[in-house]
């Protein structure tokens, strides 16, 4: 069975990596076993946009560390040298 749930994302202070949150509500229809698996996922006070928030953080990074590893195991790297940086003007 699918349920609509509403999630509100909420005004907060400081929002990760300085994103600005805008105050809105959008509905996302789960299945009751998935609202519950969030409710379950929660920290005390953690509203379910700040849940979802670090959740997809959370999957940003394991992307990257992939797409690294996957690049490491099949394509050969190529240093760069110091010296190209320091040119541009980004020194070490």
């Amino acid at each position: 069975m699918v349920s609509e749930w509403s999630f509100s994302k909420h005004n907060c202070m400081a929002a990760p990596y300085g994103r600005n949150a805008m105050s809105s509500t959008k509905r996302i229809t789960v299945t009751e076993a998935v609202w519950a698996d969030l409710s379950g996922m929660k920290e005390p006070g953690m509203t379910f946009s700040e849940l979802i928030e670090t959740m997809i953080e959370r999957e940003k990074k394991l992307r990257l560390v992939e797409d690294i590893r996957r690049l490491q195991e099949g394509e050969e790297l190529v240093e760069i040298p110091l010296q190209v940086f320091a040119r541009d003007g980004l020194k070490d």
